[in-house]
């Protein structure tokens, strides 16, 4: 019997944790429903060009990362440059 009353105030202790997290997410996602209903055509558009360069450097960054161009360390940089046909650079002027 015990077993079953321990199982129960976890179930409802669980239950009720959930329905306040379900609630601050509630919230939360009205209040940004909000604030987009409240904006002008002016700051909509803003916000859709600054989503549209969000998207586009990270779809830039995964295509350098895909072509093996993202350099960390200047030793990459000059390894790189040499491949390219850059013989001409010394490592001090990198």
């Amino acid at each position: 019997m015990e077993a079953n009353a321990s199982v129960d105030m976890f179930s409802k202790v669980l239950e009720n944790q959930l329905l306040q997290t379900t609630k601050l997410v509630e919230e939360h996602l009205d209040s940004e429903i909000q604030k987009l209903d409240q904006m002008d055509e002016d700051e909509l558009e803003r916000l859709k060009e600054k989503r549209l360069e969000a998207l586009r450097k990270a779809q830039q960054q995964k295509q350098w990362e895909f072509n093996g161009t993202t350099i960390s360390e200047p030793e990459e940089i000059w390894n790189k440059l040499h491949k390219a046909g850059k013989e001409n650079y010394s490592r001090k002027e990198i």
